[in-house]
């Protein structure tokens, strides 16, 4: 009898962990549209110091609707396979072969992802005036490269429009053998014929939903990004206390990465040298909403009336963070406080000036402005 009372309890036990199993997965709440993934308002040029690591992204405001897509090479090696957009030259997909996907043991994990699931990019640009950023439209060497047999290394080109003053830039990124790492560097043949002194940045942007988890009790690991220095150590940050404003980390140092912790992988930029530079990260949500388009602004673009502001936040961030490294200022990391003003949804803070307005809209009528 007691045996079959203890079988009972253990059937029962069992039988709670698997509803409750169940109940977990039915209500996982599914993941929100994203910034980085419409293009609208994807991640910030940032100013960092040569070679070093520069802003972690998560989404904000739902954007508008995507632009055509840009055409991309397909780099494989014996080891991945990448898919390389010939905007920015971002790494906007990743292919682990010698791994497999927990969901489908017959597919291999995706790492970084375009929007199939996640989106999560590697993105990489140069700050100064015309130079290409993550939004600049490259043109490809080659839509396809492989490593070949007897060759450690495969390297895809981009080259960037040719600045107005002469300025030429190519984009190198070398995959090698037996080797998840990337090796992104930049040829400046500069034909200006006036000192330039570019600045670079490295970035991940990814949403705020978890990696895919091994079936079973609903735990979930940490997804979010992380940062190293020699004088802070390893310091990780939720996704939450970026979008509150609360992260805290290392802001400058002279040595140190930064990465994205996603389960079992990182993905990581790793300065080959020390040298001084920045570690910036936000919420992605454009400036303030400067370079939001509603539907009447969409539709007045459509009709050739209009110019989109969308098309305009590119270059106007990297004109601004250029004059502000110039002027040795660092980028403020505070987002808008307040949004909607398009809208008309304004706060109590614009009644004096509203008041003064009325004052003078009433002490000379009929003025034309």
């Amino acid at each position: 009898m007691d045996n079959r009372r203890l079988i009972l309890l253990l059937v029962f036990s069992f039988s709670l962990v698997m509803l409750w199993d169940g109940w977990q997965k039915h209500n996982q709440p599914k993941a929100p549209a994203t910034a980085a993934a419409a293009g609208g308002t994807a991640g910030v040029p940032t100013p960092t110091a040569a070679g070093a690591p520069g802003a972690v992204a998560v989404p904000g405001q739902p954007a508008a609707p995507a632009p055509v897509a840009a055409p991309k090479a397909i780099i494989r090696t014996d080891v991945l396979v990448a898919e390389v957009s010939a905007q920015g030259g971002d790494i906007v997909r990743l292919e682990l072969t010698k791994h497999h996907s927990s969901e489908d043991s017959t597919r291999n994990y995706v790492l970084f992802d375009n929007g199939e699931k996640h989106n999560y990019a590697a993105q990489t640009g140069l700050i100064g005036n015309g130079l290409p950023n993550h939004k600049t439209l490259f043109t490809l060497g080659a839509t396809e490269a492989a490593l070949k047999d007897g060759e450690n290394a495969v390297t895809l080109r981009l080259d960037a429009p040719p600045t107005a003053d002469g300025i030429k830039v190519a984009k190198l990124i070398t995959f090698n053998r037996g080797s998840y790492q990337a090796e992104v560097s930049y040829e400046i043949t500069n034909g200006s014929g006036a000192p330039i002194a570019p600045h670079a940045y490295f970035q991940f942007t990814r949403d705020g939903q978890p990696a895919e988890q091994p079936g079973g009790f609903g735990v979930q690991t940490f997804t979010g990004p992380a940062f190293y220095t020699e004088a802070e150590k390893y310091q990780k940050v939720s996704f939450e206390d970026i979008a509150k404003g609360k992260a805290k980390f290392a802001k400058t140092a002279n040595d140190g990465w930064l990465a994205m912790v996603q389960h079992y992988f990182v993905s990581a930029w790793v300065p080959k040298e020390s040298s001084p530079r920045e570690f910036y990260m936000r919420k992605v949500e454009g400036a303030g909403e400067l370079f939001q388009a509603d539907e009447l602004e969409i539709e007045l673009t459509a009709q050739g009336i209009a110019v989109d502001p969308r098309e305009l936040q590119a270059e106007w961030q990297n004109a601004v963070h250029t004059a502000l490294i110039d002027a040795g200022l660092q980028i403020p990391q505070e987002a808008a406080f307040r949004s909607g003003g398009k809208q008309g949804l304004h706060s109590e803070h614009l009644g004096p000036m509203l008041a003064e307005m009325q004052y003078l809209q009433r002490s000379y009528p009929g003025q034309q402005w």
